[in-house]
């Protein structure tokens, strides 16, 4: 076995001497699926709907304290966000919204499309750009005062 170690690369000895004591130096991954499309996920908070595109459990901690603050400046919104809908299709989230329309609704991201047909929505910037740049924020806060809470 010894004439044999000494043809192999230092790699494949390293790999087979390991192998002996029972380690193994790769295993293989578990393949995840990428998701190729956009998942919207709508919140409520008291009265507040909140719509984003993606689960609050995948906020950083920043995000989420943006998010809370920005949702209970409202003084709608108690401290739960509840997922009401989870969906791939947006279409499936304007019907929904449709049945909605006394709700307030804050879209948070970076598109510009006026996608939805509900006079309570506000379009917010994504999160991160909110954090990014301070100047977004008071722009959203004088939606905020202008849409919700002059009601």
């Amino acid at each position: 076995m010894l004439i044999f170690l000494t043809m192999l690369t230092s790699e494949v000895k390293t790999n087979l001497i390991l192998k002996e004591f029972g380690v193994d130096r790769y295993i293989k991954r578990p393949t995840f699926k990428k998701k190729l499309t956009n998942t919207y996920c709508l919140y409520q908070n008291g009265s507040i709907l909140t719509l984003l595109h993606k689960s609050i459990d995948q906020l950083d901690k920043d995000h989420f304290e943006m998010l809370n603050a920005i949702v209970l400046s409202t003084k709608k919104a108690s401290y739960e966000f509840n997922l009401i809908s989870e969906s791939e299709n947006f279409d499936e989230l304007k019907s929904l919204l449709a049945t909605l329309q006394n709700k307030d609704v804050i879209y948070f991201s970076d598109d510009n499309k006026s996608l939805l047909n509900n006079t309570n929505i506000i379009y917010a910037p994504s999160i991160s750009n909110l954090i990014k740049n301070p100047d977004l924020k008071r722009v959203l806060w004088n939606q905020i005062k202008e849409k919700i809470l002059k009601q």
